[in-house]
């Protein structure tokens, strides 16, 4: 039905999963300190290293700083729309054509890191209400074509940061690399 390429669909919590208090507040716990860790591999880049890019296809550093600002925009949106409105539809964003039509690329660091502060503070506070038994509600995802619950959400939020933080420190490492590799 989604011919376009759109954001990724997020993993599904495993059948064998137990949630209970002491997860669900680690789990809000990790979400909460997560940007701080991209936020600090960030804010000290020069433009170089912030726009540089493998290939076009690929996101650099600012596109990334870009979407995790937007997409915690998304996660509150269907964190939202889950607690007040289970069995509603989710819907699917396309990241790329938001890179591109929201003109990632000229973005300030700086304003991008206070929204994703922002942003992410507003969702850990209404993370930090829900209880155990509210991970069950569930909004329909086009994507999976079947309910995406609460719990699936604080699965791909937790793993979000981090596995964009590794895309990050790449960039970097393969900035530095052709920086060096043109000096020589």
């Amino acid at each position: 039905m989604y011919a376009r390429k759109l954001m990724p669909v997020p993993e599904r919590m495993s059948p064998g999963v137990v949630w209970d208090a002491a997860e669900l507040a680690r789990a809000v716990d990790e979400i909460e300190r997560n940007p701080e860790a991209v936020i600090a591999a960030v804010q000290d880049l020069d433009a170089s290293v912030l726009r540089y890019k493998p290939n076009p296809q690929k996101w650099c550093v600012l596109e990334i700083m870009a979407h995790l600002a937007d997409v915690e925009l998304v996660y509150g949106f269907r964190l939202r729309q889950i607690i007040a409105q289970p069995g509603s539809i989710i819907t699917p964003i396309d990241q790329d054509e938001w890179a591109r039509a929201l003109n990632y690329t000229n973005a300030s660091v700086p304003e991008l890191i206070e929204l994703y502060r922002v942003n992410r503070r507003a969702n850990v506070r209404l993370l930090r209400e829900l209880t155990v038994a509210d991970l069950t509600k569930a909004a329909y995802h086009p994507e999976y074509e079947g309910d995406f619950s609460l719990a699936d959400l604080l699965k791909f939020m937790r793993g979000h940061d981090p596995n964009h933080l590794r895309q990050i420190e790449r960039l970097k490492a393969q900035a530095k690399a052709q920086s060096v590799g043109a000096q020589q």
